[in-house]
C-alpha cells in the first residue's frame, strides 16, 4: 500500500474519516489519559499502512501526553516518579534497536504515567 504523496490523491472518503478517527481517538485519550492509540490505529489502518499510522499515532501519543503532563506538573509525587525511572531505563535499555521510535514511546510512557502519580490534593 503506497502513501500519497499530497492530500489531493487521497479521496474524499479518507479526508472526511481520518480526521473524526483521530478526533474520537484523542477524545477518548482526553477522557480517560489513555485508549487513543486503540481506537486510531485500526482505524487508520484502513487508509494507511501500518508503518506511517504506527509511528505517527506513537508521536502524536507522545505529544499529547507530555502537554497533559506539563499542565498538571504541579500535582506530581516527585519522589514516586524517581521510583519509577529506574524501571523505564532499564526497559528503554533492554529495547535498544528495535525500533526507530523507542524514544517517542518512552516519552509517551513517561508523560502517561505522570499525572497517575500525582498525590491527592482536596
Amino acid at each position: 500500500m503506497q502513501i500519497p504523496l499530497s492530500f489531493a490523491e487521497l479521496p474524499l472518503h479518507v479526508l472526511i474519516a481520518v480526521p473524526c478517527i483521530v478526533l474520537i481517538g484523542y477524545t477518548i485519550f482526553g477522557a480517560t489519559g489513555f485508549g487513543s492509540s486503540i481506537i486510531s490505529v485500526p482505524g487508520l489502518a484502513h487508509f494507511f499502512p501500518l508503518t506511517f499510522t504506527v509511528p505517527l499515532i506513537t508521536t502524536t501519543d507522545a505529544f499529547a501526553a507530555t502537554s497533559t503532563a506539563y499542565r498538571l506538573r504541579r500535582l506530581v509525587a516527585w519522589r514516586e516518579v524517581a521510583r519509577l525511572l529506574p524501571a523505564l531505563y532499564e526497559a528503554s535499555w533492554s529495547l535498544q534497536g528495535e525500533s526507530a521510535f523507542d524514544l517517542a514511546a518512552i516519552v509517551a510512557d513517561i508523560s502517561a504515567i505522570l499525572p497517575y502519580v500525582s498525590e491527592s490534593k482536596p
